[in-house]
C-alpha cells in the first residue's frame, strides 16, 4: 500500500508546487504564451468543476468531490489488497489530483487553474486535473483489461 500512497503524495505535491508557482509568478487572468498559438499560462480561480460547472454552488462541489474521493480511496484499498496494481496505481494518480483540488477548495474556496491549450472550447486546467483525467482513463482501461 505504501507505493500507492507514495504515488498519491507525489501527484499531490507536484500539483501543490505548480499551483503555488502560478499564484506567485503569473498575473491573474493574463495570457502568457509558452508555445506559439498552442500553449499558454493563464491563472484563474475556478470555484466550480470543469468549465466552471456549479461555480455558484461551491459547497455542493466540495461535498461531491469529497464523497467521490472517499469512494475512490476505498476502491484503491480493495484493489491493493487484491493485488490489482494497475487499478491501484490508476486510483492513486486520480486521488493525488483529487486531493490537490480538494485542498485548494478548502484553503482558498476555489481551485487555481493556469494551463491553457488553445483549442475550441478548451478549459483552463491544472496538474491535478491532468492527474484526475489520466488516472480516470487508466482506471477505466484497467477494468476493461480485468474483465476480458
Amino acid at each position: 500500500m505504501l507505493q500507492y500512497f507514495s504515488t498519491l503524495c507525489s501527484v499531490f505535491c507536484l500539483d501543490f508546487v505548480t499551483k503555488r508557482w502560478a499564484e506567485q509568478k503569473l498575473p491573474y487572468a493574463v495570457s502568457k504564451e509558452v508555445i506559439k498559438n498552442k500553449l499558454y499560462w493563464k491563472r484563474i480561480k475556478n470555484n466550480g468543476m470543469a468549465y466552471n460547472i456549479f461555480e455558484h454552488k461551491p459547497k455542493f462541489v466540495l461535498i461531491v468531490a469529497s464523497a467521490l474521493s472517499l469512494y475512490c480511496l476505498s476502491i484503491l484499498q480493495k484493489a491493493a489488497k487484491q493485488g490489482n496494481t494497475k487499478m491501484a496505481y490508476a486510483l492513486a494518480i486520480l486521488l493525488g489530483g483529487a486531493f490537490g483540488n480538494l485542498y485548494d477548495r478548502l484553503q482558498n474556496g476555489g481551485v487555481t487553474d493556469f494551463i491553457y491549450i488553445k483549442a475550441k472550447k478548451a478549459p483552463i486546467f491544472n496538474v491535478a486535473d491532468v492527474a484526475i483525467g489520466v488516472g480516470g482513463i487508466c482506471y477505466f482501461l484497467s477494468n476493461i483489461v480485468k474483465k476480458t
